[in-house]
């Protein structure tokens, strides 16, 4: 058994397999998918494909030109439930197997190279639970003491409701409502929810998978939540561990024997083995440096391909940093998955401009934006004391509030007020005359301002809500751009 270190280190995911089911969020259904005649482009060969990560669609799906079906395949959840049939994807139901949930597939790549079956299927939930806190500006509720961030993705199905997303689902998730949450490890000792579903759960079935933090008389700890045995051998400080048990306060009382303590091995997401001929893995980068091309996604060891490629346009290997949501395709080799292919996903905010203000606390505003920095953050060439008003910055990050970024990396950037850039996902659809990221108006400017790769009219026939643009222009006083150029980045 591998014990994991005290720190959970960033998202990512699990096991492996059938080629790629899992292209963005959702490849594992692309492994699911029965629905299509997903299977029938060839003999199945020797050849194996990974996917790690979020399910996009149920049912055949074609994802990064390859359909997947699962028609043998088995899928199975937390709590030991197997579907079988015909269509098993299909046939799990969306309580057990729905759009936007983390899973892990595995399978075989037919020799057509575009077509693969499963053979297995692994949803994983991570926390079950009533919900404790609630912070709308951080983006986060807890859990069973832990701290679970949402972003503009996750899906949220509260009750007979709608779906809803991100800090809309946030604010219909009521206190005290006993959820189902899934998900990868985020930073440090965080956790990205991408599907939280009300449940109905017994007393003693709260559940919670993380690191062991503490010793205590009674037990131990799993971050603030205080654990006590039923008879169980406790774990070592650093060791991975599920807990299942009943909860009174912020104390978890185990279920006896192995019910309610089992030994695991995958806080941090687990990695892929042996070799693998195509995999891809979605995540957060952690073990970061610049001057290093070998890091984790998740738990996962990724090395950097010299000929790597990078999407959106415009991005490269110098937008790397820790904290970062990215999707990795490459093959693996013992242990070791060589990327090919970068895809920096939509949490990933660049802010090109002059600091409004000196720092205060952890924290300075740019844009208008507030930028919180913590330990993880990458300060490169650049200290907080050094930071004032009018400062050039160049400021790397995720969304972590309505007018909020979490910074990963800061560093100097010789900036004017016509040379600012600000890239971001949308916070609702674009009307003429412009749109808002992160609350900074952005207005285009009839005959002055570019649109890459595509026209005026079909820029705002297409930029809705949490879709990425990137806006280069001039920033006045307000804080508000004057577009020179604007992008819309898929």
């Amino acid at each position: 058994m591998r014990m994991q270190p005290p720190s959970i280190g960033q998202f990512l995911c699990p096991n492996f397999v059938t080629v790629l089911c899992l292209f963005s969020l959702g490849l594992l259904l692309a492994a699911c998918g029965g629905g299509g005649g997903g299977g029938g482009g060839g003999t199945t060969t020797g050849a194996t494909a990974a996917a790690v990560g979020t399910v996009q669609k149920i049912g055949s799906v074609k994802v990064n030109g390859i359909t997947f079906d699962c028609i043998n395949a088995t899928v199975t959840t937390d709590d030991g439930i197997v579907n079988t049939g015909e269509d098993r994807c299909v046939a799990a139901g969306r309580n057990e197997l729905d759009d936007n949930m983390h899973v892990v597939v595995s399978g075989k790549i037919n020799e057509d190279g575009v077509t693969g079956s499963a053979s297995s299927v692994i949803v994983k939930h991570r926390f079950k639970g009533p919900v404790g806190s609630i912070d709308l500006i951080a983006q986060t509720f807890t859990i069973l003491g832990q701290t679970i961030q949402v972003d503009d993705a996750t899906v949220f199905k509260i009750g007979s409701g709608p779906k809803t997303t991100g800090l809309i689902g946030l604010t219909s998730l009521p206190l005290g409502d006993r959820v189902r949450v899934n998900g990868i490890s985020g930073a440090g000792g965080t956790f990205l929810a991408t599907y939280v579903k009300t449940k109905d759960i017994a007393s003693d079935s709260n559940e919670v998978k993380g690191i062991v933090t503490e010793a205590t008389p009674l037990g131990f700890k799993i971050g603030t939540l205080t654990v006590v045995l039923t008879g169980q051998v406790a774990p070592i400080l650093g060791a991975c561990v599920e807990v299942k048990g009943t909860l009174l306060g912020n104390t978890l009382t185990l279920k006896s024997g192995v019910a309610g303590l089992k030994l695991d091995d995958d806080c941090n997401g687990d990695s892929l083995s042996g070799s693998i001929t195509k995999a891809e893995v979605e995540g957060v980068i952690n073990g970061f440096t610049a001057a290093d091309t070998i890091f984790n996604v998740g738990g996962q060891a990724v090395s950097l391909s010299a000929s790597a490629t990078f999407r959106p346009a415009g991005t490269s290997a110098a937008d790397l940093v820790n904290g970062l949501k990215v999707e990795v395709e490459g093959s693996v080799t013992n242990g070791v998955l060589l990327a090919t292919k970068v895809k920096i996903k939509k949490n990933g905010v660049r802010i090109e401009a002059l600091a409004d203000s000196a720092v205060t606390g952890n924290s300075f505003t740019i844009l208008g934006i507030t930028v919180i920095t913590n330990g993880s953050t990458d300060f490169n060439g650049v200290t907080l004391a050094t930071i004032g008003t009018g400062t050039g910055l160049r400021v790397q990050g995720f969304k972590s509030g309505v007018k909020e970024i979490t910074a990963t990396r800061i560093e100097l950037r010789p900036v004017g007020a016509s040379d600012v850039t600000l890239r971001g996902p949308l916070d609702a659809n674009a009307v003429e005359p412009g749109f808002n990221i992160l609350g900074v108006p952005v207005t285009v400017i009839s005959g002055s301002t570019e649109f890459d790769d595509t026209t005026r009219p079909n820029f705002f026939a297409n930029a809705t809500a949490n879709t990425i643009v990137k806006a280069k222009g001039m920033e006045s006083p307000d804080n508000v751009i004057a577009a020179r150029e604007v992008e819309l980045e898929d």
